[in-house]
């Protein structure tokens, strides 16, 4: 059985000792179960207040059932959290909003927008509240929240927020010391990439070349390419997507051939992304009637998937109709039916994608516009 390490804080060996000691234990996931009940039900015959020390027990179990894929459970004690927390004697809204952005997060990983919404929703208007819209620290909560209407097809309302992030990070890049730039620039283009995902998913592609353009020239940067080499081949696909399927295929063409010269030079090219890569390409050698080139792609596209273990993937799904329709066009009826029959077996679950978009390895925001911020704490134990 997979062995995890998981970490429950326990009470100092000296009562009058106010440190708090840490007790990590190497456990199987039905130990850590034993152990969260254990302590939760101490905690709960406990007097006083320990409404804070037993959510973050159940937060530490269903980040544990998250990481081991285990889903569902983790909702499910994301929700136990949540109501411990809400139900406390006083309390704490800050912390009631991180414990939602976290069960919205394992719901959309359900492809449960429609439930993570009204809990992202609230994290951040609750945010938004304790600390001014803009403040660094809700950020990414406005930003998972932009993602959930994005995925629900909601373009107008993660269009909003997409343009507040990216004017964020745009004012602070105007105004920020040189030392910082880099930072900076990182920052301006994840912001840059959501604003344009949402509209190539609109097929807005009088919006999107620009957009995509500017991103080739962040990512052109040597600087950026160093920290993540995929970035640049990524950008050149996004740029050679945003003109192929807006109608320019003579002017992609180029740029599909640089980013897959690129993504084989890396050291470890991950195949799905040389499959995305040839899948693309196919689209536009057939688009300007290159048939026999666009099969060749799309075979190496399919003989890449076969080594990526994702039921759900979308982007597999591209390809195999993308196959289908070359098939059909040069008259290779029973072929066609074939790769249809795969695809009704990938359709019958809920997809997922990956747009075409450099991969930003920021993951924080590094604004520093002022104001009060907010930790996620830990709890003192109860005695």
């Amino acid at each position: 059985m997979k062995r995890i390490i998981l970490v429950f804080l326990i009470l100092a060996s000296s009562p009058s000792d106010a440190a708090i000691s840490a007790e990590a234990k190497v456990l199987t996931i039905p130990e850590s179960e034993l152990l969260c009940r254990e302590k939760v039900a101490a905690w709960t015959v406990t007097p006083g207040d320990n409404s804070d020390y037993i959510a973050v027990a159940l937060e530490s179990l269903a980040a544990l059932y998250s990481e081991n894929g285990r889903n569902d459970d983790a909702i499910s004690k994301y929700k136990e959290a949540l109501a411990v927390r809400e139900k406390a004697p006083k309390p704490a809204a800050s912390y009631i909003a991180v414990t939602q952005t976290k069960l919205a997060d394992c719901l959309s990983r359900a492809h449960r927008d429609e439930e993570s919404e009204p809990l992202l929703l609230a994290a951040y208007t609750t945010q938004a509240k304790l600390l001014g819209k803009d403040n660094p620290e809700i950020q990414k909560t406005k930003r998972k929240l932009a993602v959930c209407y994005l995925e629900q097809k909601k373009f107008a309302a993660a269009e909003i927020l997409f343009k507040e992030l990216f004017q964020t990070a745009k004012e602070h890049s105007d105004r920020t010391a040189c030392g910082h730039r880099y930072w900076d620039e990182l920052l301006y283009a994840r912001q840059l990439t959501d604003l344009t995902d949402c509209h190539m998913r609109q097929k807005k592609w009088d919006i999107a070349i620009p957009l995509s353009e500017q991103l080739l020239f962040i990512y052109q940067n040597d600087a950026v390419t160093s920290e993540e080499p995929i970035s640049l081949p990524s950008a050149l696909l996004t740029m050679a997507t945003c003109y192929s399927e807006g109608g320019q295929c003579l002017r992609a063409e180029p740029l599909f051939v640089q980013a897959s010269q690129l993504i084989h030079l890396l050291k470890k090219p991950h195949p799905a992304y040389q499959a995305i890569i040839l899948t693309k390409h196919g689209n536009n050698l057939s688009a300007l009637g290159r048939f026999n080139e666009a099969e060749s792609l799309y075979r190496q596209a399919l003989s890449n998937w076969k080594s990526v273990n994702k039921p759900d993937d979308g982007d597999k799904l591209e390809t195999i109709e993308a196959y289908a329709a070359l098939l059909r066009k040069t008259n290779r009826l029973d072929e066609a039916q074939k790769q249809l029959a795969q695809a009704a077996v990938i359709k019958k679950k809920p997809l997922t994608t990956r747009i075409p978009l450099p991969k930003i390895f920021l993951e924080t925001s590094t604004i520093e516009l002022g104001g009060p911020i907010y930790q996620e704490r830990t709890p003192i134990p109860p005695n």
